[in-house]
């Protein structure tokens, strides 16, 4: 998961620092991990402290001096391939003989078999240390496109070639199944987009754009798994189709239960373990929540985009977990304390006993049993097939449930998965039912 934005256009105009400048901030809670901008030929990358947009925005020289562009694009890294470093951060840009940019891509999303794609298409080139946008950049920019019907994972590209008379651009948005190939396809991210006065604007997160770009209608690209080009009439057209039929949006497995599979395999993990990052990444396979790889147990001081503060303030909350499950508060942490010291067992082994107690105290009553199915509880010690949709706290997708099975899925903005917490952070709960299972 990573966020991308910009404006893209044929005519110079006056950048519009404070448009930009939302939508980075707005699209770190996809990020967090480093953060880069690329304007007209120039690009500067921002990591360690200054890894978060927000962060990085203020001091970035190319940012303060750009009064004037053509193209402005941003993006915020959360790695899943390759180190996290200046050399790894996005936008992705290939030089020429003469040191000038000439190639320029930003993606969202992830590439499971980029080094078998790396060996088809770019055997020459040593890709060691490469993520896999940096192997896509580089077979694009070589070999072309076709490479779009062939990758196994989840991808947006926007990117702009310079090596023409003048620059192209251009967009993909991936369509493919989500775990095996007997299922619908699915779009692969999420990009949103609008043109205005021969402007292209674009982000993974769709909130602001209406606001900077008044009367614009917002498009998303279609499932067709079409590369468009933008062009200096002002249109998107389509350059061509890259089937994907037989293509998934994770690796390839031997399974004997594909609902499980996808479940298992998404994001290839049960959590991020971005063990020099500041921010709770939460698990989108059992719902815990994770800071430095592991389950989160007692308090933290976190925003509402997930980042770990040292004082409660404006959208930072104090909040207490429980092996990872985020509950409504101080009191349900200190009933479990209470209730585990009785029953002489460890935080996940009470889980373990009883998980429709500890999720009946949190915000998010959603249960994934061994077979599967997801449940919702509805008492201390009951739970039944759930319908409906629900998310997961400290992720971006709202999930589609019918009987308790997955039907779909679809992307939000970060911040909105909180809002289940927020909203119910001061109930008061009653422990006397609880209270008679000790």
């Amino acid at each position: 998961m990573c966020g991308i934005w910009g404006s893209i256009g044929f005519h110079k105009r006056k950048f519009n620092y404070s448009a930009f400048c939302t939508l980075g901030i707005h699209n770190d809670s996809r990020g967090g991990d480093s953060c880069g901008v690329f304007i007209d030929g120039n690009v500067e990358y921002g990591v360690q402290d200054k890894k978060m947009f927000e962060d990085f925005m203020e001091s970035s020289v190319l940012l303060q001096r750009t009064e004037e562009c053509y193209v402005a694009i941003g993006h915020d890294r959360k790695a899943s391939v390759g180190a996290i470093n200046e050399s790894t951060a996005q936008p992705v840009v290939i030089r020429n003989d003469k040191s000038e940019i000439e190639f320029v891509v930003v993606n969202n999303g992830t590439i499971y078999n980029y080094e078998e794609l790396a060996k088809k298409y770019i055997p020459e080139i040593d890709i060691k240390g490469m993520t896999d946008s940096q192997v896509m950049t580089h077979i694009f920019y070589h070999k072309g496109y076709d490479v779009l019907s062939e990758y196994n994972g989840g991808a947006v590209f926007v990117i702009v070639d310079y090596r023409g008379e003048k620059p192209k651009f251009l967009l993909w948005k991936g369509c493919s199944k989500l775990y095996s190939t007997s299922v619908s396809p699915q779009e692969e991210r999420p990009l949103y987009f609008c043109i205005k006065d021969g402007e292209l604007n674009f982000s993974s997160i769709g909130t602001f754009l209406p606001v900077f770009f008044r009367n614009a209608e917002i498009f998303t690209l279609n499932d067709q798994n079409y590369l468009c080009e933008f062009t200096d009439e002002g249109k998107l057209v389509i350059v061509k189709q890259y089937p994907r039929t037989d293509k998934v949006q994770s690796k390839i497995y031997v399974t004997t239960n594909s609902y499980n599979a996808y479940w298992d395999r998404y994001h290839n993990s049960s959590s991020y373990s971005h063990v020099t990052s500041n921010t709770v990444d939460g698990s989108t396979k059992d719902g815990r929540c994770y800071f430095a790889g592991k389950p989160i147990h007692g308090s933290k001081i976190v925003s509402e985009y997930g980042v770990v503060k040292t004082e409660i303030g404006k959208d930072a909350y104090e909040m207490w977990f429980w092996d990872g499950i985020l509950l409504y508060n101080r009191e349900c942490f200190i009933w479990l304390e209470a209730f585990c010291k009785d029953f002489g067992s460890t935080p996940h082994e009470l889980f373990d006993y009883y998980p429709e107690m500890i999720l009946h105290l949190s915000p998010y009553h959603f249960y994934r049993t061994n077979t599967g199915l997801v449940e919702l509880v509805t008492g201390c010690i009951s739970a039944e097939p759930y319908t409906g949709e629900f998310c997961f706290p400290f992720t971006s997708k709202v999930y589609e449930i019918k009987n308790g099975e997955l039907e779909s899925e679809r992307s939000q903005s970060y911040a909105v998965s909180l809002n289940p917490y927020i909203n119910n952070k001061d109930k008061k709960i009653s422990f006397e039912e609880m209270d008679l299972l000790k």
